[in-house]
């Protein structure tokens, strides 16, 4: 079997030259210096892959802070290939390649706050785009993160939902006539908010012991509102301080 895309053409990507990561038990993600691609499990099922329409929508975004997809593919044998250029067969999304990025690990707490707000604010404007294209973000946080010297990428988008409903934000408080908007930008802010402790978290565990970890994820547990300024909020707790790590230590 071969990787081919929406346009029959095959995938050419040497593998044996390529370094794997697990892909957190869903998928394999190959990448060289340049690019990646990330291919599905056959058992995934297809609610928690990136669907056509997905990939259609997240390519055309040009963005510092978002992952720079290339292409989807779909894993076709002799006869489903002829199938497919017969149109006889639906394309699934069996993987996708996408720009490499080199997580430096940066650790938010030891750099200048000028790092975490900058950057805050320009995924707050890249939420606030979601939110107003009606695209509910679901599994952010550390693990789907670049943490570059220059700046913090979103880069797993699978479970982002196109076109949410109200229906897919069970657990929002806010109903309304604009109810799809306002809750989806509610839990959007949401999200943001928990990367922000995610992060935190993991950059503090690197650091110390279990216990300050787990005192790390309620770092930032200010009110969420939708007219919350999250950049503003955070710059708040932040003004007396240099470095993230300042105002932990002054907490503890």
């Amino acid at each position: 079997m071969a990787f081919y895309n929406r346009s029959g053409k095959k995938l050419n990507l040497d593998f044996d030259g390529m370094e794997s990561l697990t892909g957190g038990g869903c998928s394999t993600v190959y990448h060289n210096e340049d690019i990646i691609f990330k291919k599905y499990h056959p058992h995934i099922r297809k609610e928690i892959r990136l669907t056509p329409e997905g990939f259609d929508f997240f390519k055309n975004i040009n963005n510092p802070h978002f992952i720079k997809l290339y292409d989807i593919f779909c894993d076709y044998d002799f006869f489903e290939l002829i199938s497919f250029y017969l149109r006889r067969e639906l394309f699934k999304v069996d993987g996708y390649t996408a720009k490499f990025y080199s997580d430096d690990s940066v650790n938010v707490l030891l750099e200048y706050k000028d790092y975490l707000l900058d950057n805050l604010r320009e995924l707050e404007d890249l939420f606030n785009f979601f939110s107003d294209n009606r695209v509910y973000l679901d599994d952010i946080k550390r693990a789907n993160t670049i943490l570059g010297k220059n700046g913090i990428v979103i880069i797993d988008p699978d479970l982002f939902v196109i076109n949410a409903s109200l229906r897919d934000v069970m657990d929002c408080d806010v109903y309304s006539l604009i109810g799809h908007r306002c809750s989806i930008n509610l839990q959007n802010k949401k999200a943001l908010v928990h990367l922000i402790n995610d992060i935190f978290s993991c950059c503090l565990y690197g650091m110390s012991d279990s216990d300050n970890y787990l005192k790390a994820d309620a770092f930032f547990n200010f009110e969420i509102r939708e007219d919350t300024d999250i950049t503003s909020e955070v710059s708040k707790r932040l003004q007396y301080v240099k470095k993230p790590i300042d105002y932990i230590e002054k907490k503890n």
